[in-house]
């Protein structure tokens, strides 16, 4: 059992305890009435998504973490707050696998029994959790065929975002559409230099990064990492601990020289549109097409 599961395991031991109180609406306040203690990254993000409440503002975050950093711990407290005080609120938990996602909703459930059940449920499963208050928080298969029929959903947590397939990022974002205050949290480990996690980490707008090393948790030990260093060998331990998109080891060509290849092709091409612009495909008279030499175009640049 690791230290955060322990953590878990203690707050769900306080159910039986705990009085009957107002949830705070400040997540930071929930976390703290629940005796939980926040690394600083966990902290930024509750700040995010009390910023995003208030203002009534959408919110969209990358968190690029380490495993072991407790970044699905973080992203459980933070959807058992929204359950317990958004009214109609829905919360969508999806990952590469319907068990990674109902793993993630175990932790929610975690949560919301530490916290005394402040709301009580109107329907309860290992996958799904309605409440008196009309929210609703629910783990879904990877499949996006069969998780369409959702809407108006406030919070989507995309568990293992990197691994996730594009389709699924596609099919789901939809749902957000008519919640002006919608968020989107999308936590992963890295996996290669592909998907919509990564593009998104490299070139996607309006989105909040948050980036956790192994280095930058004091629950993972110096000692640890060197002997996963030693035993992974730098490709495996880059990726799993130090946040790096790794490019595939078996590719023939490296990223940066396919990359490289694909702007120079762009760059050709926009040559050519310029030479061409204005030219006649052919003469009008004589039929005859005319000849590139005529051009006088410099590939040497």
């Amino acid at each position: 059992m690791t230290e955060l599961e322990g953590r878990l395991k203690r707050l769900e031991k306080r159910t039986d305890k705990a009085p009957e109180v107002k949830v705070p609406r400040d997540p930071l306040e929930f976390a703290a009435s629940l005796g939980v203690e926040l690394d600083p990254y966990q902290r930024e993000l509750l700040i995010l998504i009390r910023e995003s409440t208030e203002k009534r503002e959408p919110l969209r975050v990358l968190i690029n973490a380490s495993r072991q950093s407790g970044k699905s711990f973080i992203c459980a407290l933070a959807a058992a707050h929204f359950a317990l005080t958004t009214r109609n609120g829905t919360c969508v938990i999806v990952s590469p696998t319907l068990r990674q996602s109902g793993l993630l909703f175990r932790r929610v459930m975690q949560f919301y029994n530490a916290s005394g059940r402040p709301v009580p449920p109107v329907a309860e499963s290992v996958h799904s959790l309605k409440l008196e208050n009309g929210a609703w928080v629910v783990s879904l298969p990877s499949n996006e065929e069969t998780i369409r029929g959702i809407s108006s959903v406030g919070l989507v947590l995309f568990e293992e975002g990197a691994r996730c397939s594009d389709a699924l990022y596609y099919s789901v974002l939809p749902m957000l559409a008519t919640v002006p205050d919608s968020k989107v949290i999308a936590l992963s480990t890295p996996a290669g230099r592909r998907g919509f996690f990564y593009k998104e980490w490299a070139e996607g707008d309006n989105w909040k990064r948050i980036e956790v090393k192994a280095t930058e948790c004091k629950r993972i030990s110096a000692e640890f990492l060197t002997d996963a260093h030693k035993r992974l060998g730098p490709y495996w331990f880059r990726s799993e601990f130090m946040c790096s998109f790794e490019a595939n080891e078996a590719a023939l060509f490296r990223h940066e020289v396919v990359s490289q290849c694909i702007r120079d092709f762009k760059s050709l091409d926009s040559v050519l549109d310029q030479a061409f612009e204005g030219a006649p495909e052919e003469d009008s008279d004589t039929g005859e097409e005319f000849e590139i030499d005529e051009l006088n175009i410099d590939f040497q640049d």
